[in-house]
């Protein structure tokens, strides 16, 4: 137990933060890595929480051992003590998963050689959803979403335009 005071947690996209793009690349691949079983962790299961009802009574709860809760939790411990950070970083792969079908994503990926179901993405995509911000509903706005995309990647060479050929 520490002494420092725990930092507030998130209600609104106001409170959200930018993610330093690097640290969200490794907290996604980090994620990645605990949904697929590729790193030690504790199980989801054996965290458990407690809600009270209005009549004063207590409900425990634990978490399934799933792919979502495994690669939750691994961004959590990784922003121990933060919670403004692990929110910003949850909401914001939120949003991204929530473009997986936007037609103007489809620029930005590739399938990977030799990989089952495994999608290449452009890492001007991975930069842009740690730093553009969310709306109201924590989502992006996709055309200020794919704006941010562009003038990130205008800064790659040589894939400044995209999917390199």
């Amino acid at each position: 137990m520490t002494d420092e005071p725990e930092l507030p947690f998130p209600r609104s996209p106001k409170e959200l933060v930018p993610i330093d793009p690097a640290d969200f690349t490794f907290a996604l691949q980090m994620a990645s890595a605990a949904a697929a079983l590729r790193m030690p962790m504790k199980s989801p299961s054996s965290y458990r929480f407690v809600l009270g009802a209005e009549d004063g009574s207590l409900q425990g709860y634990r978490f399934a051992d799933t792919p979502a809760a495994r690669a939750g939790f691994a961004v959590k411990e990784h922003f121990e003590g933060n919670p403004i950070l692990y929110v910003s970083t949850m909401m914001r792969l939120e949003a991204l998963q929530a473009l997986r079908r936007h037609p103007k994503l489809q620029k930005w990926t590739k399938l990977a050689p030799g990989e089952e179901a495994a999608i290449l993405m452009h890492q001007a995509v991975f930069e842009a959803a740690a730093t553009t911000p969310l709306n109201e509903s924590m989502m992006f706005d996709p055309d200020a979403f794919f704006r941010r995309v562009e003038e990130i990647a205008a800064d790659y060479e040589p894939q400044a335009a995209g999917n390199d050929e």
